[in-house]
């Protein structure tokens, strides 16, 4: 069976997100590929759906903080580990190279540096460590979020940036989002914040946009440009802090 229409693109998201086998046949379009952006935020929370169920099997049979780990690993299995992957050589290139035709050959280098490993050491114990101290009375809902928060962001960096190179995956994306998906996109990620958690939700909304704009900026400054592995980097880089952020909107005597 082949994927048509608006469904195709849904299937050309999953796709791009996870390493979940497709269930039908779709065809590679470069038009379908950035019209495929409007699904990421849906992506998100079906990956959150996942999560919210297998914390509520493993709940009884584990302590919390094993379960946590456990929703790390099956959330790495989901995606195949794709965007720590960007995560990583991102910071490899970015931490070393004296041109940005230097750093986009770093990054394209199969092996994996010092600096990069700890960067990933950090990002996994900092992600653990923000959901388990997620209170009780949003858990369920940061679980949701929280993969629909590192999908959504990614849809605006793509929008107002370009692909440094002549050639790869990422040019068919980067800078290839039609308005409509990123009209969208927006429209489902600010939704989305605003039903899960009310006017806290638009907040972490702003100051989530507000971190990832700069960030972007700079990331292409060093690059020339933006890549899926940047992305991959912003999105891993958004989920973290929305989790924490999340823990201080909750947390008023924090602030």
């Amino acid at each position: 069976m082949t994927a048509r229409g608006g469904l195709g693109t849904f299937w050309t998201a999953w796709h791009f997100l996870t390493v979940v086998p497709l269930p039908v046949k779709v065809p590679f379009e470069l038009e379908r590929m950035g019209r495929s952006a409007l699904f990421f935020p849906v992506i998100g929370l079906i990956l959150g759906a996942i999560l919210v169920a297998f914390d509520a099997a493993a709940a009884p049979f584990f302590p919390r903080p094993i379960v946590n780990l456990l929703l790390m690993l099956l959330l790495v299995l989901i995606t195949g580990g794709l965007h720590l992957d960007g995560f990583a050589d991102t910071v490899d290139g970015l931490a070393g190279g004296a041109t940005p035709a230097e750093r986009l050959e770093i990054m394209r280098d199969g092996r994996i540096g010092a600096l990069a490993v700890v960067g990933l050491f950090f990002l996994l114990t900092f992600k653990f460590l923000a959901l388990s101290a997620l209170p009780g009375e949003v858990r369920w809902r940061g679980l949701l979020a929280f993969p629909f928060v590192g999908r959504s962001v990614m849809v605006p960096a793509a929008y107002f940036s370009r692909y440094p190179r002549p050639e790869g995956l990422g040019k068919s994306f980067v800078g290839q989002v039609p308005p409509p998906a990123l009209a969208g996109a927006a429209a489902i990620f600010l939704g989305g914040m605003i039903f899960l958690f009310r006017m806290k939700g638009l907040s972490a909304a702003v100051l989530l946009l507000a971190a990832a704009f700069p960030a972007v900026r700079w990331m292409a400054r060093k690059t020339g440009g933006i890549t899926g592995d940047h992305l991959g980097a912003l999105g891993e880089g958004a989920e973290l802090l929305f989790l924490i952020l999340l823990y201080s909107l909750y947390r008023p005597e924090l602030i």
